[in-house]
This record gives structure tokens, sequence and C-alpha cells, in this order.
């Protein structure tokens, strides 16, 4: 997403790197014109970035720019509607609202095969789904497991962690 949100020309001159292939060559200076993933600032200008995409398209995308608004974190978005018809219209509307910024989202997956069945295989996850030791199809979503059979979010759970620790609280639990 980063290499996707351009900076201003006169803001370049404050991400200079300086760049030779080989000892012997001279070195050579370039200027990075998009945000720099790494950078502290990073983070910020990324998601202010999308922030503004939304209020922009809102007129354009009601539906699209509330969902993201509320349901993408950093780079993922995670939602969910009640029926097929308002899953796919949710995507078509997220898609183009996205597309307006020049920002295409991929690895789209869903608990119902139906729902993506309009997309473009490029833009579906390619990965193999994991698995826990059991056949059930799972995927790793923000750190979490997301069994897609079932459609509900899993925790896995160190049994030694747990043992270590007399007191088991809910900061515990998220450092697991």
């Amino acid at each position: 997403m980063y290499r996707q949100i351009l900076i201003w020309d006169e803001d370049c001159q404050y991400q200079r790197i300086v760049w030779r292939a080989t000892p012997s060559d001279s070195l050579k200076s370039f200027e990075l014109q998009t945000i720099t993933y790494g950078t502290s600032c990073a983070p910020f200008l990324a998601l202010r970035t999308l922030q503004q995409l939304y209020q922009d398209e809102e007129q354009n995308f009601p539906l699209a720019a509330k969902i993201a608004r509320e349901n993408i974190y950093i780079d993922d978005l995670l939602s969910g509607a009640d029926t097929e018809v308002e899953a796919k219209l949710i995507i078509i509307e997220i898609q183009n609202l996205l597309k307006s910024g020049g920002f295409i989202l991929r690895k789209w997956s869903s608990s119902h095969p139906k729902v993506l069945q309009d997309l473009d295989t490029s833009l579906l996850v390619s990965k193999p789904l994991h698995s826990l030791g059991d056949e059930e199809s799972k995927q790793r979503v923000l750190g979490l497991i997301w069994n897609l059979k079932t459609d509900l979010i899993q925790v896995k759970v160190v049994h030694e962690e747990i043992v270590k620790k007399k007191t088991i609280t809910f900061r515990h639990c998220a450092n697991l």
C-alpha cells in the first residue's frame, strides 16, 4: 500500500537514498516519490490518505465509505453481510471506492465461495489455507485464525505459556 501513495515533489528531498551496485561504482542519489515502508510516519500517512479518500468519495460510494472507515485495519478489510447479494454489492463498491484512489484489494476470502465467484482469480487468496491438525479450512486473519467452514474466529493457545502463569488475565491472553 505504501508504494501506491505519492508524496509532494518538494518533500521528496527528505527521502533521499544513495546507491551503488558494486563498491567500485560511483554513488548515485535517488529521491523516493512514495511513502517509504519502515519510516515512523508511514503508517500515519497511509491511514490518513485512506481516510481522506473515504471522505472525498463518500457521495459516490456511501456504503463502501462507511464499511471501509469501520472495518479496514491498516491494509486488511474484515467485514461481513447478511446475504450473498449484499456481500457481492459490498465487494463491488469497496473495489470501486479504493480503485478511485489507486488501490486494489487483493487476497479476497469468504466463508461463502459464491460471494467471490465474480472476482478475478488473481485477486483471491492464492496460498493454501492453514490447518491446525484437522481437515477444516482455516486462514490467518490479523494474527487470529478464521475457520471458513464455521465462520468463527479462533485463537491458538500454547499450553506451556498458560502453565507458566499462575493468574490468567486478559493482558496475558493478548500476549499469547
